[in-house]
Parts: structure tokens; C-alpha cells; sequence
């Protein structure tokens, strides 16, 4: 073969990796992200609520760690959509 067709990259060989394989990877996926995201989540909440209760500066300090935690419990969300992503509608496989 010569020309474009030669090079042309073949598509994702996984017959290797069943559905089975894919799910348990993305179960032990989801317990690290989605604990961590959650708990994360979670937390900013509270605080966000329990600003309420303090003035001045604590609540300001209060107000402040309640956002930035809310807000950096999306990143392993993020990454949890990410992978079932990959694992799931790319098909992506990673060599061990």
C-alpha cells in the first residue's frame, strides 16, 4: 500500500478489554473521584452555611474557604465524566 491509505492509523483494537474490564476500572474510577468530589463538595457547603453564624473577618475567611472548596470539588467531577468518557463512548485503552 503506498499513500495516504498506508498511512492512515488502524482503529482501537479492544477486543482484548471486554465491558466487564471497562466497569470495574471505572467503579474503582468513581470511588476515588466521586468520594473525593462529594466530601469536597459537601464541605464548602457547610461552610457556606455556617458563615451565617460569624461576622467580621472569620466570615469573610469562612466565605472564602467555602467557595474555593466548593468550587475545586468540581475538578475531580470533571475528571470522573472525563473518564467514563474515555472508557466508554472513545473506547480508550491504556497499556499497563
Amino acid at each position: 500500500m503506498r499513500g495516504a491509505a498506508a498511512k492512515a492509523v488502524a482503529p482501537c483494537d479492544d477486543v482484548g478489554v471486554t465491558i466487564l474490564r471497562r466497569v470495574a476500572l471505572f467503579a474503582v474510577i468513581s470511588a476515588f473521584t466521586l468520594g473525593l468530589g462529594l466530601l469536597a463538595l459537601l464541605d464548602g457547603i457547610e461552610m457556606l452555611a455556617a458563615s451565617g453564624d460569624y461576622a467580621g473577618s472569620d466570615r469573610t475567611a469562612l466565605l472564602g474557604l467555602g467557595v474555593l472548596t466548593t468550587a475545586g470539588a468540581l475538578v475531580p467531577i470533571a475528571l470522573w465524566v472525563l473518564a467514563g468518557w474515555a472508557l466508554f463512548v472513545r473506547r480508550q485503552r491504556w497499556e499497563w
